[in-house]
């Protein structure tokens, strides 16, 4: 496809052909029609995953699909494949699918269209939803509870929005360009780091949709998930390459070596636990008495007795 509106780099790692193909017959139900998809083989070559990936890249041909075979030993590696998959692109936006998840059929249509009506943001957010992994399921065309009927917002960053899933962000692709992609080096947080450049550190507008968009299906295996001592040193990582973003907004550094400390405890790395379960209380109670918290907690108590004033009628 000559100039296709969206992107969809489609990364499959060990999954089975029925899992693959419900990925891509998301794509196929998509009421937006000028995509491109690249499909990224990232499984060893010629193994049974490999084999089955290459049979089934023809249900796409409708996108112009193309297929890429770039082997990856282990989800570390995850971030050099995502952006060789990139480097593929030509459509205005671009996203990334994981094949173990599926897009709702208004992805790509409310997606770029977000984009298109704020050309001031860089990026559009989603919702997402999980549910367990069936390869015959079609829970991605139905969201529980449907889907919210929110306004679009616009606002610089929304780092307390839980990111499950790469798959919920949709670039500009200059804009994912400028940012150089994702970072390889980073511990196999590339996604969470991602989302700490785009909307934290550069600052890059974000357009947040109400809709739930994406469905996370997850694997009965967990072979090749994230283990928890690789999540315990990629947040110190992150602590690392972002340290004075952290330092100036003590909440998300709370947050982070409280996530270091639970993922050292269901390892069982204890001693390394206890050493960050100790800096995680230290860092709790110094933030806690700092004067700018102590007064945004005094300025939330006035309010909810101003609240409560009012609802009385002025019976107080």
């Amino acid at each position: 496809m000559e100039n296709p509106l969206l992107s969809i780099v489609v990364l499959s790692y060990r999954n089975t052909s029925l899992v693959l193909r419900r990925a891509l017959r998301s794509i196929r139900e998509q009421t937006e029609k000028n995509l491109e998809v690249i499909l990224v083989n990232a499984n060893a070559k010629d193994d049974e995953y490999s084999v089955s990936l290459e049979e089934d890249v023809h249900l796409c041909d409708e996108f112009g699909a193309v297929s890429t075979s770039l082997g990856c030993p282990s989800r570390k590696d995850f971030a050099q494949v995502i952006n060789n998959g990139a480097s593929y692109a030509k459509g205005k936006y671009i996203t990334f699918l994981f094949a173990e998840s599926a897009i709702h059929p208004e992805f790509a249509a409310k997606c770029t269209r977000a984009l298109e009506e704020h050309p001031e943001a860089d990026v559009a957010v989603c919702q997402a939803w999980g549910a367990f992994d069936d390869a015959f399921s079609n829970e991605f065309r139905s969201p529980p509870q449907g889907n919210s009927q929110g306004d679009v917002s616009l606002g610089e960053h929304y780092l307390g929005e839980s990111i499950y899933d790469p798959s919920q962000l949709v670039f500009r692709r200059d804009v994912f360009i400028r940012l150089g992609g994702f970072d390889q080096h980073v511990e196999c947080l590339y996604d969470y780091d991602m989302w700490l450049r785009t909307v934290g550190v550069s600052g890059e507008k974000v357009v947040r949709l109400p809709d739930k968009l994406l469905c996370s299906y997850q694997p009965e295996s967990q072979s090749h998930t994230k283990r928890p001592s690789d999540k315990a040193i990629g947040y110190l990582q992150l602590y690392d390459k972002h340290k004075s973003y952290f330092k100036s907004n003590p909440d998300m550094k709370t947050e982070l070596f409280g996530r270091v400390e639970s993922n050292y405890r269901k390892s069982k790395h204890f001693t390394e636990w206890l050493r960050y379960l100790f800096k995680y209380w230290l860092i709790r109670i110094r933030y806690s008495m700092s004067p700018r918290v102590r007064k945004a907690k005094k300025l939330h108590g006035q309010e909810k007795e101003r609240k409560l004033f009012d609802s009385s009628g002025g019976r107080m």
